[in-house]
């Protein structure tokens, strides 16, 4: 599985790169919220907008990453999972 950590550090650098490459082509006042037709309802510059983006993506790769390390650590007798050998089995083995 350490492949997957791999796979996730390049994601978040992806992420990163496209935020930075069109941080400078957003315009001054970034249209944050839509009503149900698509009208821009909110506003925000575009230091809030970048704020508000590196905020989302460390809060959810954050989840991402102790959900990554903590739930193997988790007892199987704590999870409710329909035919539990099967998804706990050792891939190797299958």
């Amino acid at each position: 599985m350490g492949w997957i950590k791999w796979i996730w550090v390049l994601l978040v650098g992806f992420e990163l790169l496209y935020l930075f490459g069109i941080y400078g082509q957003l315009p001054p006042v970034v249209a944050s919220h839509f009503d149900a037709a698509g009208r821009a309802t909110s506003y925000m510059n575009k230091d809030a907008f970048l704020d508000s983006f590196l905020w989302a993506l460390g809060i959810l790769n954050g989840i991402q990453g102790l959900l990554y390390f903590f739930i193997p650590k988790i007892s199987p007798q704590y999870l409710n999972l329909p035919n539990k050998a099967q998804w706990l089995a050792d891939p190797a083995n299958l």
